[in-house]
């Protein structure tokens, strides 16, 4: 699940797909989505293990989904999360800069690290879940964005091509089919770890 930072981005990131592939393996979240519109949305990820969906960050699809086991291995997100510039956050930022000289932070960024965390906490939803999340933004690497990372996130790989994406997923997802083939013997019973 590939999470945008807005629809006209998603958008965009959509219709150039289709130039260049095939869209059928593709999933796009729509603005107003009814409920049966929603349903069919997550019944797919039930249906088709190799499909990819287009979302929204900060939307019905980056909060309280569960899609458990292979159901969804991995989450991009793409930008910081913050929301859009607009009076309540104006207000929010001015209070917090006159309190703590931290209005930015109050009103912006730490909503949109919340939104980040939300999304990538679609991924790993039993302890029996395996997965990736992708971050794509530089401002990940600042220091005030860095601090707020999970303990469990500080051991990263941070890459700059997609080549190197490539070959860290490449070797993430050959260390785990390898883990899975020790666990079990050529008879399929349970060996210990």
């Amino acid at each position: 699940m590939i999470f945008f930072p807005s629809y006209k981005y998603m958008q965009k990131v959509y219709d150039e797909y289709c130039k260049l592939y095939e869209n059928n393996d593709i999933v796009v979240q729509k603005k107003n989505m009814i409920e049966v519109e929603y349903e069919e949305f997550i019944k797919k990820f039930h249906i088709n293990r190799d499909i990819i969906a287009f979302a929204v960050i900060g939307g019905a699809f980056s909060e309280g989904i569960d899609l458990t086991n292979d159901k969804l291995i991995g989450v991009v997100v793409i930008g910081t999360g913050i929301p859009q510039i607009c009076l309540e956050r104006n207000l929010i930022k001015q209070f917090f800069d006159n309190m703590y000289n931290m209005g930015f932070e109050f009103a912006y960024m730490y909503p949109g690290f919340n939104k980040v965390l939300q999304a990538s906490g679609r991924v790993i939803r039993t302890e029996k879940d395996i997965g990736t999340v992708v971050l794509i933004d530089s401002r990940f690497m600042q220091h005030r964005y860095f601090k707020l990372f999970p303990e469990h996130w500080r051991r990263f790989n941070k890459v700059s091509t997609i080549n190197e994406l490539n070959n860290i997923q490449k070797k993430f997802w050959d260390e785990k089919r390898n883990m899975w083939n020790d666990k079990y013997n050529f008879r399929g019973k349970l060996k210990k770890w």
